[in-house]
């Protein structure tokens, strides 16, 4: 019996995509990337700033996350394209400490959760504040922190699914009673 995985578009934030060559490198290195299915790609610009699109198989994603990772891509941020609005540009996020939230295959196991605390106890020179639940990582961090764990992480072959910094709602908006 074969299972036939869901596919799914996925936006990935990758450091230096507004240089043309950087973009045509990462696109020369996901052509010749051989993964059991095809993977189409594009660039396009979200807000003044270019995003990697990718169309692949789910369970496909945390191989390319480290594949990018071995190759020395700073990854940002990466989300389902369908909650693309949710991604905040990195002129937002630069130099201020923020919560991300990294989703995590499997991480209710006790062994990849001891993986992933011996993964974040590997960077001593970050002052990490984190929870963990469910297949959920929070993280309190700047972005460059964030982008090094998400590499740290993948790795070491964490099934990461989604990285991305939830936009909280803004302090005149917040109705207290």
């Amino acid at each position: 019996m074969m299972l036939i995985d869901k596919l799914e578009f996925y936006s990935i934030q990758i450091a230096e995509l507004q240089r043309r060559k950087i973009r045509h490198q990462l696109s020369q290195l996901l052509k010749n990337v051989n993964f059991p299915s095809p993977i189409h790609h594009e660039f396009y610009k979200n807000q003044n700033a270019y995003l990697l699109r990718v169309h692949m198989q789910k369970q496909a994603l945390p191989y390319l996350l480290s594949f990018l990772s071995f190759h020395h891509y700073t990854i940002y941020q990466v989300i389902r394209t369908k909650s693309e609005a949710e991604l905040l540009p990195i002129e937002q996020l630069k130099n201020i400490e923020r919560r991300y939230d990294y989703y995590i295959d499997g991480l209710t196991d006790p062994f990849i959760k001891d993986k992933v605390i011996e993964v974040l106890h590997q960077a001593p020179q970050f002052q990490l504040k984190y929870t963990i639940r469910k297949n959920l990582l929070t993280l309190t961090s700047t972005v460059e922190e964030a982008s090094n764990i998400l590499s740290l992480l993948a790795r070491h072959h964490i099934d990461i699914c989604q990285v991305y910094s939830p936009s909280q709602p803004q302090a005149h908006m917040i109705r207290i009673s």
